[in-house]
């Protein structure tokens, strides 16, 4: 259970890199593709030359239709950013913990099985048993610290601290210090108290629980 709890941890730490960036490439790259698919084609072209552009114009359109969501999601990064960090982490929490949940319980119960039955009774699906309450415990977790927290952590304390240069030095300390400091006195443990919270235990409880 312990090495679930910081594995999913990771995942979800590492899932909140985003890239404006590659927003802005993709952005410029349909409005290039679209621009070029509108050129008119000679009317002596085969037939075929006419299915081309109709496809490479809804190609366009379509990577228009995501480059918007993107622009429309990092627009809404800056204005209401604590909100879609919660939520988003919130989902992403929610999300890891299905799919370990999952893998754990098959995993679990063909291990059963293969005690007790011959190899034949694998070939049966194993019955999911959700853990409601875990999964809850990732959800808040997700939401509350690994997006509104460490939104405001990373953005503006570390800034403080370190500066807002990207040069190697202040990325090798900002990292240096999350790997160091944050994780393994702050970001974990949150996890284990949080857990602990929603299970009705105390916050000691989960303390014990990391330290273990």
């Amino acid at each position: 259970m312990k090495s679930t709890t910081v594995i999913l941890t990771c995942i979800i730490s590492v899932l909140q890199i985003h890239s404006i960036a590659a927003f802005s490439s993709s952005h410029a790259f349909g409005r290039i593709l679209s621009s070029s698919t509108s050129v008119p084609y000679p009317l002596s072209l085969p037939r075929i030359a006419s299915s081309t552009h109709l496809r490479l114009h809804a190609d366009s359109s379509i990577l228009d239709h995501g480059v918007t969501l993107s622009l429309a999601y990092t627009g809404s990064m800056v204005t209401n950013r604590y909100t879609v960090a919660f939520a988003v982490s919130a989902l992403k929490g929610w999300a890891a913990d299905l799919v370990a949940q999952k893998v754990e319980n098959k995993v679990a119960v063909e291990s059963s099985l293969s005690q007790e039955q011959d190899a034949l009774s694998l070939s049966s699906e194993p019955k999911f048993e959700f853990k409601y309450m875990r999964n809850l415990a990732f959800l808040i977790y997700g939401g509350l610290y690994q997006g509104i927290f460490q939104e405001y952590l990373y953005n503006e304390e570390f800034t403080h601290l370190f500066g807002a240069g990207s040069d190697i030095q202040t990325a090798l300390l900002k990292n240096g210090f999350n790997l160091l400091v944050i994780a393994p006195f702050l970001c974990l443990p949150m996890a284990y108290i949080i857990q602990a919270l929603v299970m009705n235990k105390t916050v000691a409880s989960g303390i014990e629980s990391y330290m273990e």
